[in-house]
């Protein structure tokens, strides 16, 4: 009851999950909770993130993304409509992305770019950003803040997630007419991000006007730097390693201490994919080819 009461959610509801926040005062340095509630045979489950600002850089060169996938992620936020997508699992990273896309074209364009976000929920307030906390139990989904957005008269639109075929029918329109939109999709590759939108009952014509590119982001854990040892790896694991690269290669894995708490990890390394969408595979999506035939096209 009293994580309800601090989310200000519905404290006679019992049965339905719930999402919420609190944002801690300046003696607990600030630190905002994202709190989850959902209801199971036992009672109510309740799950708690923690979020420290401190910790929390919107930086793209602090994402250690790969040089050539840092460089041209830059060139796509450049563009000055369009649509880029990110894609991933839940917690790979792709809001902070999206974030630390929209810190660079403040630091970059200043006060002369209107930037607005539809998010649900607002993770993280930034500056000389318009954001817009969505409130579905009162009708105001993604689809209605979308519609109201475009008359804000913003250049630069960051939307939470594309759930739904009416939402992405608008996120595609908005990239289409002079504004450039930033949003997530759940789909298992990059390139899987336009079958999933084909699905969507989105003409591919559209898609093909549109999209500028898509970024697909795993994180995967970090071997703790201070156990981390060289070791032989197993058949099965050399089999994963390009044959070129056995030779010289270093394995390293964590021996577990103190500072990792005996895990062996510490943090997270992101691991991405950028898709740059060029001419011909504009051309194989006007003919809906299935992922696969997309993803033989992405790599010729």
């Amino acid at each position: 009851m009293r994580f309800k009461v601090m989310a200000n959610l519905a404290t006679h509801l019992a049965g339905v999950p719930q999402d919420g926040a609190v944002i801690c005062g300046p003696e607990l340095d600030n630190v905002q909770l994202r709190i989850s509630i959902f209801p199971t045979t036992r009672g109510e489950k309740v799950v708690v993130r923690i979020f420290d600002p401190k910790d929390r850089r919107f930086d793209l060169n602090a994402l250690h993304l790969e040089e050539d996938t840092l460089t041209g992620l830059l060139r796509l936020l450049r563009h000055p409509n369009g649509l880029l997508l990110f894609t991933g699992p839940t917690g790979s990273g792709k809001t902070s992305t999206m974030y630390a896309c929209l810190c660079h074209i403040i630091e970059r364009e200043g006060t002369a770019v209107s930037i607005s976000t539809v998010e649900d929920p607002v993770e993280f307030n930034l500056p000389m950003v318009s954001q817009t906390q969505l409130n579905p139990a009162q009708g105001f989904t993604y689809a209605v803040a979308l519609r109201s957005i475009l008359r804000q008269d913003p250049e630069v639109i960051m939307i939470g997630e594309i759930r739904d075929a009416e939402t992405a029918a608008i996120a595609v329109q908005a990239g289409l007419t002079g504004h450039l939109v930033l949003s997530t999709l759940h789909a298992g590759t990059a390139t899987g991000a336009f079958t999933r939108l084909i699905n969507m009952e989105i003409e591919p014509f559209l898609l093909a006007s549109s999209v500028l590119g898509v970024l697909g982001l795993r994180l995967l854990r970090r071997n703790c730097e201070h156990c981390a040892a060289e070791y032989l790896p197993n058949a099965s694991v050399l089999a994963a390693v390009p044959e070129d690269l056995r030779t010289y290669a270093t394995f390293k894995k964590g021996l577990g201490c103190e500072l990792c708490n005996n895990s062996g990890f510490k943090g997270r390394i992101p691991v991405s994919e950028l898709l740059v969408v060029t001419d011909e595979f504009r051309e194989a999506v006007l003919k809906k080819l299935p992922t696969a035939a997309l993803e033989k096209i992405r790599y010729q």
